[in-house]
């Protein structure tokens, strides 16, 4: 796994990522240096509790008491999230046991990636050089999560639209439901002037609570401000609210709403305080829940927060989203072999091999392997093939004589590498296997679990032309084979290209000496949503006009402003401009659209957009009279 460590840094990973077919010896240094994403106990000792969020264990030896953070997602990079995969239950454990495991580990071994049927061959040139074709369901295969915290203040006078008419908060969603695109709530304040701005003051003037539900949700009167997500029609994990001051809310409606969430959280944490209680008395429980379910020191931790004094409440609202892969996302090899993806092919038009009748998910350049000299590739693709033929014909038989003998052809292959103390391993465990059935079904009952592995040392210093000899002769296995092209894939590929005056094959078109075998393929965080940035709204530097916060109140950087619009618009680029304003702008989701359609067809509309930004409709009167004059 080791020739992939500088790609694991940038992979997203999944809940169904699959253990690799072939995978470095040196494994395990990757898994005791990421403590972040795994547990495995130092020392014997007792799991006390656990619950969804924390985890609580007593060491015999030390009689260390240790509280441990373990959420369902955590962040890795780039508001990227892992999911937790195993939990150990409540009792006892031993040394070197796992505790817990998120996604990037399946039973200790390195997950982060999918064994995916891998074609080398030039498909109607769609990948040529770094641009890869792949097919419908492995779109949906290789996913990613992102998560995020959104933190919503209420003070005195806060008021909210009703945008969740499903939500029993309403101004809210639920736990489970998804927010509105990107927007979690809608705050509102009066015009000068209007008549809510009077009767609101009329309403303090005489200290009455009103109830403005009706009045907030009247467009004409308010000024509305949406508290929004980096993520689109994500969904809601955990609702927290913290409690700032005893103050009521001038919206009586908000304020029995807020009462309702507060009563629920309180009812969570007090079944977790009672049960913690139970086995480790008030004390240490106070400790505990002061650390992981209340603010501590609001003035001190809300450094974002603008008025402290008039502050009720905040509420923490966690997302989740799941996203499928789409074209202009990148992926890798485990030897960063990259390419972006610039066709996704239906299923049924999957080239497939003439022999196993297997589809390929993933068609990549003929010349790929000579031009990042991924060399290393040709010998994961013959060793994860006989792995995988192995996997298959194990399982099926069901019989531990032949697992042990499959396991003794395979530790050959260990030995053809030189690494013979693992060839030493893979026969004693093909005749324990003989000798105790339980472990048959104990070994087979892993590889449904996980899959099957090859440990391989770094690949050099191997002879590849006996080991293909010994793979052929023992397994009758080959990297190279027959693919079959249906013609169904001609005319569709016709049509996507507009092309006239071409015949279509009649019947499918076979291919010969064709590199097919399995790949451990990675998802990397280099999206297409990411790969252009703009924005035209925020505030701007006033020495280099450059913005100094993006579409969403962060300090980070953006790649046009308002010197650049100043210039587009002085050299009349209208396109150009309107292009940040709609498919390049982080205010809106049309990067997918652009990225799809640039990498499909090689052209794109621009979309007309209307909006309220005061920027945008600067600029857009001023082209307009820029193309009139």
């Amino acid at each position: 796994m080791i020739h992939s460590s500088k790609q694991i840094s940038q992979t997203v990973t999944h809940l169904n990522c699959k253990r690799p077919y072939v995978i470095g010896s040196d494994w395990p240094y990757l898994t005791s240096t990421t403590r972040l994403f795994r547990l495995q106990a130092h020392l014997d000792g007792t799991l006390l509790y656990s619950n969804n969020e924390i985890m609580i264990i007593l060491y015999d030896e030390s009689r260390e008491l240790r509280t441990i953070v373990v959420p369902e997602y955590t962040h890795t990079s780039y508001g990227f999230a892992t999911r937790i995969r195993y939990k150990r239950e409540v009792g006892s454990f031993k040394k070197d046991d796992i505790i817990y495991e998120y996604d990037n580990f399946i039973d200790g071994i390195p997950s982060f990636g999918y064994n995916i049927n891998t074609a080398f061959f030039s498909f109607f040139g769609y990948n040529f050089e770094d641009c890869i074709v792949i097919s419908e369901s492995l779109s949906k295969k290789l996913r990613s999560q992102k998560i995020e915290k959104v933190v919503i203040p209420i003070y005195v006078y806060t008021l909210f639209k009703e945008l969740y008419q499903d939500s029993k908060y309403r101004f809210i969603p639920e736990v489970n439901q998804y927010i509105d695109k990107n927007i979690i709530a809608i705050t509102a304040s009066p015009k000068n002037g209007s008549t809510a701005s009077n009767k609101i003051k009329s309403a303090l003037r005489s200290f009455y609570i009103y109830d403005f539900a009706s009045i907030v949700n009247d467009e004409m009167n308010f000024n509305n401000k949406s508290i929004v997500s980096k993520l689109f029609n994500a969904k809601v994990r955990d609702i927290k609210i913290h409690s700032i001051s005893n103050q009521l809310l001038i919206d009586r409606n908000l304020q029995q709403k807020i009462e309702l969430l507060k009563t629920e959280y309180i009812s969570k944490i007090s079944t977790i305080a009672k049960d913690i209680s139970s086995i480790l008395g008030p004390d240490f429980t106070k400790t505990i829940m002061a650390r992981h379910y209340f603010l501590k020191n609001p003035k001190n931790e809300l450094t974002e927060i603008n008025n402290l004094n008039d502050l009720c409440y905040l509420i923490e609202i966690e997302l989740v989203k799941d996203e499928e892969t789409k074209i202009g996302d990148k992926l890798s090899n485990r030897y960063a072999g990259k390419g972006v993806i610039g066709l996704i092919i239906p299923d049924e038009l999957r080239p497939y091999n003439n022999i196993t009748k297997e589809p390929i998910d993933l068609i990549l350049g003929p010349t790929s392997i000579y031009s990042r000299s991924n060399f290393s590739t040709v010998l994961e693709g013959l060793i994860a093939k006989t792995i995988k033929h192995c996997e298959k014909e194990i399982i099926d038989k069901y019989n531990p004589e032949f697992t042990f003998s499959t396991l003794i052809k395979i530790s050959e292959i260990s030995k053809i590498l030189n690494n013979h103390k693992y060839a030493k391993e893979i026969i004693e465990l093909a005749y324990l296997i003989k000798t105790d059935h339980e472990v048959n079904k104990e070994f087979i009952n892993s590889i449904l679990n996980g899959g099957m592995y090859f440990e391989v040392p770094n690949f050099c210093n191997i002879n590849i032309y006996e080991l293909q000899q010994y793979i052929k002769t023992t397994f009758d296995i080959s990297t190279n084979d027959s693919i079959v092209m249906r013609k169904e894939t001609f005319s569709y590929i016709k049509d996507m290209l507009n092309l006239e005056n071409i015949e279509l094959p009649t019947e499918n078109i076979v291919y010969n000496n064709i590199f097919n075998s399995p790949m451990y393929i990675l998802k990397l965080q280099q999206l297409a949503a990411g790969k252009f940035s703009a924005r035209d709204v925020g505030g701007y530097s006033v020495a280099s006009k450059q913005p100094t916060e993006d579409s969403y109140k962060q300090n980070r950087g953006s790649h046009i402003g308002s010197m650049e619009f100043d210039a587009l618009i002085a050299h009349n680029n209208l396109n150009t401009i309107r292009e940040f304003h709609t498919v390049k702008s982080d205010s809106i989701d049309m990067k997918s659209s652009l990225i799809e359609s640039i990498l499909s067809t090689g052209q794109y509309q621009v979309p007309d957009y209307k909006t309220e930004s005061y920027t945008k409709l600067i600029i857009d009167s001023l082209m307009s009279f820029l193309s009139e004059n």
